[in-house]
């Protein structure tokens, strides 16, 4: 019986050994951030700078978008008259598309698809930047708010603090984003 157990072990091993691996390396689905914040009024394109200034409405909201991929992890808050989700996933990995009756909406979604956002950019109006107290805790929050034509606020978006702290790269991109796109900018 002992030899039977043995023997298997062999054709056991290679199917074990990626599984085993992958638990020790987990991959991250957010990308790395630039290695330095760009000077005002251009985004990172990887090395490239290029103006916003003359963007203006879905244009200026998509490039938006796109610089704040190099936020990190984000906290996703949608509120509605019965609920309120909260989710932390990134900016990354955008893709935009005209859905029918609809409009067109941008998605976000994590590589392994366990987080993903839709946000109706044909509604979005409005966006604003704002660091304010939190209600709870001694810090800041640092907000970012999809606005509709009516005043509603669409989707709600906060840098994610990880053990109880921001990550410093974060709080520089969130700053140079609202100096280059404002604190308000409409679309």
């Amino acid at each position: 019986m002992k030899r039977k157990a043995f023997l298997t072990l062999p054709i056991l091993l290679p199917l074990l050994l990626p599984l085993l691996a992958s638990s020790f390396f987990l991959p991250t689905h957010f990308s790395p951030r630039p290695p330095a914040v760009p000077s005002p009024l251009i985004r990172w394109t990887g090395g490239e700078e290029s103006n916003v200034g003359d963007l203006v409405g879905k244009e200026r909201l998509k490039r938006f978008l796109e610089d704040a991929s190099f936020l990190g992890p984000i906290r996703f808050v949608c509120m509605n008259d019965g609920g309120i989700l909260e989710a932390v996933g990134s900016f990354e990995n955008m893709v935009s598309k005209d859905v029918p009756g609809r409009g067109e909406l941008a998605t976000f979604a994590s590589d392994d698809k366990t987080f993903e956002a839709h946000l109706n950019l044909d509604m979005v109006s409005r966006v604003e930047m704002r660091q304010a107290v939190a209600k709870r805790g001694d810090h800041d929050n640092y907000i970012i708010r999809f606005i509709s034509g009516e005043g509603k606020t669409l989707l709600s978006s906060m840098l994610h603090r990880e053990e109880e702290a921001y990550d410093e790269d974060a709080l520089a991109w969130w700053g140079k984003l609202k100096g280059v796109f404002g604190e308000t900018q409409e679309m």
